[in-house]
């Protein structure tokens, strides 16, 4: 990277722009700890305390993670000290920040071969640029930087300018693109003169607001990557966008507004996030348990998104089927999350981390670490397959009774038809029926992982479930008569089986059972108890769209119909004796 030069004319031109406003990605508050840690030149990278005196290994891996070698070129670790410089009024701070920004960049030219895989990757660098700018423009009105400095912070200004206005570097359909976008505008927004700054501010707004078109159902303001974590990163990002950048205006505030609506569906009644997709078990932030209203019972369908979710003050189902894109995709058609008593029931697999050779993060985007119906012990094969959208058909409630219905095309690839039927009386059961159709001989493999914690004790075709404030019991029934029954549990050898990931590489022994039937066309029930009463069910007919299931339960035998027509399911209970 060839350094320009610059005379005090523009060093001068930057000084009259006059103290600049903090516009970053991450802006956190700091206590006294944190503060006195950054300024004895240690700070947090991917929460390992990492000492940065320059000369700095740009290329070391503070966590022996992908995670924290990302984080590490993000420079996201000048945040306490810029808190320092605008809060504690630190002149030393800035000097700090100013010493690390510089050699980052000595280190880390564009057109240096060795250089880490970070340090010019797409969001790496969309999320970098507004640091080094504020940097720039907070040294200059101090007069803490010398002119040979803001030559070099300004050219490379330019290069990360220049990277992320190049298509050829652009995450297309991606949650990075948005990333880049914001750090292109901002970049332009600090440095109003340049004469590149309109066309950067003109394709930051352009391209923004058609990744956000494209990675983003409109109709039911839903993020379209596959995990309530990630709706979350957007709504902050658009937040982030109409409050410190000019794009979207009145169409960017409505959709914020609904965004922001759609995520208090995305919180269960503990406060945490259900682990759907890449999304760690977390508590959802404060903005989001502000927006859920104070009768949140109901149902609410994303039948274009992908989602199905029912909660009350104390229960919460959610169920997903959806296919956008690769992003954050996991093959976990038709599983849910099930929480009840306190606590989860029934669990998913959650991240693990993006590790994608490691054995851990293929068994959790596999089907086998969630709760699906598989065909012949195979993965869902959707690498490779087109996007089909979303597979939730239809919902509906009567009597206390929620329905939800929805099928899985990927299975189709396997010439297998599957439909599933959820029926759900929180705080009571939920029965779960699998209708599958095929012209061959298939084995149907239906898993279930349980919340950790939760004991499970086999009696007859019972099986109970014991947790400090909670009792239930599982019941499975298949049309051609008793399924062959598995429990597994932090299994590693012959395969991975029974584990769940509540963070990064942090993982967790669950039970997991599997029902196994073989055929050609079946229909499948499971029957989960919510209370300390054994729930057995049968099917009583199954026509076009309709389910007739006989329920055993509490001193009470009682039908359930499920009627799907007209793109809505009609859900009835009639007792029987």
């Amino acid at each position: 990277m060839s350094v320009e030069t610059y005379d005090n004319a523009v060093i001068e031109r930057i000084r009259t722009l006059g103290r600049p406003p903090y516009r970053a990605v991450v802006k956190r508050t700091y206590d006294e700890s944190r503060k006195a840690e950054a300024l004895a030149d240690t700070f947090r990278v991917f929460q390992k305390s990492l000492r940065l005196v320059p000369p700095i290994d740009w290329r070391q891996d503070p966590a022996g993670s992908r995670s924290s070698r990302y984080e590490l070129h993000t420079l996201q670790l000048l945040d306490v000290l810029f808190h320092l410089y605008l809060v504690d009024g630190s002149l030393g701070a800035l000097d700090r920040a100013r010493s690390i920004g510089i050699d980052w960049i000595r280190a880390n030219a564009p057109d240096e071969p060795r250089v880490s895989e970070f340090a010019w990757y797409d969001m790496a660098v969309g999320l970098r640029a507004p640091y080094l700018a504020f940097l720039l423009r907070a040294s200059v009105h101090e007069g803490r930087i010398e002119p040979t400095e803001a030559a070099l912070l300004l050219t490379s200004l330019r290069s990360h300018g220049e990277y992320l206005v190049d298509g050829a570097n652009y995450a297309h359909g991606h949650n990075h693109g948005l990333f880049q976008d914001e750090g292109l505008f901002l970049i332009a927004d600090y440095l109003p003169w340049l004469a590149e700054a309109d066309e950067w501010r003109e394709v930051a707004s352009r391209r923004a607001i058609e990744t956000l078109r494209a990675t983003i159902n409109e109709t039911e303001a839903v993020h379209l990557e596959h995990s309530p974590a990630y709706h979350l990163v957007i709504v902050n990002l658009v937040r982030r966008l109409r409050h410190q950048t000019e794009v979207g205006g009145a169409e960017l505030d409505d959709l914020l507004r609904r965004l922001e609506e759609t995520a208090a569906w995305f919180v269960m009644p503990d406060g945490t996030l259900p682990e759907l997709g890449d999304t760690d078990q977390v508590a959802a932030p404060a903005w989001v348990l502000d927006r859920i209203p104070g009768d949140t019972s109901g149902c609410r369908l994303f039948s274009e998104s992908g989602y199905a979710v029912v909660r009350t003050p104390e229960s919460y189902l959610i169920a997903t089927a959806g296919y956008h894109g690769s992003g954050h995709k996991h093959a976990d058609e038709l599983s849910f999350v099930l929480y009840e008593a306190g606590r989860r029931i029934v669990g998913d697999s959650g991240r693990y981390g993006y590790y994608e050779s490691d054995p851990h993060r293929v068994y959790a985007r596999s089907s086998h670490a969630h709760n699906v119906l598989v065909v012949d012990d195979q993965s869902f094969g959707w690498k490779g397959a087109t996007p089909y959208g979303s597979g939730i058909l239809a919902g509906g409630e009567d009597g206390g009774w929620f329905g939800i219905v929805g099928e899985n095309p990927l299975l189709r690839a396997q010439s297998v038809e599957h439909v599933r039927l959820f029926l759900y009386r929180p705080a009571h059961a939920l029965v779960i029926v699998d209708d599958v159709r095929s012209d061959a001989d298939h084995e149907y493999m239906r898993l279930l992982h349980f919340g950790v914690g939760l004991e499970l004790d086999a009696a007859g075709d019972l099986l109970h479930l014991r947790a400090p404030g909670f009792a239930g019991a599982l019941h499975a029934w298949a049309i051609d008569g008793g399924s062959s029954r598995r429990l597994r549990r932090g299994s590693e050898q012959p395969d991975l089986r029974g584990w769940s990931y509540s963070g990064d590489r942090q993982r967790r022994e669950v039970t997991t059972v599997e029902f196994a039937d073989r055929g050609r066309d079946g229909v499948y029930a499971l029957a989960l108890s919510l209370q300390d009463s054994p729930m057995r069910v049968r099917l009583a007919a199954n026509e076009a769209d309709e389910y007739r299931i006989v329920v055993d339960f509490d001193g009470r035998i009682y039908q359930l119909t499920a009627r799907l027509g007209g793109g809505v399911l009609q859900v009835n209970e009639r007792e029987i004796a």
